[in-house]
């Protein structure tokens, strides 16, 4: 079982976080351990959802170096994904006139250029 638990000893641990960050599980008055007698905060609910996580780092310079180098990889893919290459997105280097693309959104009537192909 994957997640963060704190307080108490291993296998009788009194606040228990999931490793999806969704549940969290307080143990109150049925654990007892060296560290704690158990019992007095029956008011708390044993598992409720988490609704808000605040997570701080904890790293050098090194962490904080990987850190920006990982945003200034992502806003790059970002950039990447914004600009759309109209040649490849449309059949390759030819005209849109003659692109196969545009036949078929003429028939559907998508283009706004007509039909007037099937009038005749």
């Amino acid at each position: 079982m994957k997640g963060l638990g704190a307080g108490g000893e291993a296998g009788k641990l009194r606040l228990w976080v999931d490793g999806e960050l969704d549940d969290v599980t307080w143990r109150s008055g049925e654990v007892s351990c060296g560290t704690y007698e158990g019992g007095g905060d029956k008011w708390v609910p044993e598992t409720c959802k988490i609704a808000v996580a605040e997570v701080f780092g904890c790293g050098g310079a090194e962490a904080d170096q990987a850190q920006e180098e990982y945003r200034m990889r992502e806003q790059k893919y970002a950039e990447r994904a914004r600009k759309v290459d109209r040649a490849q997105m449309f059949g390759g280097r030819e005209g849109w006139n003659e692109n196969p693309d545009k036949f078929i959104l003429d028939i559907a009537g998508v283009t706004g250029t007509g039909n007037d192909f099937l009038d005749g």
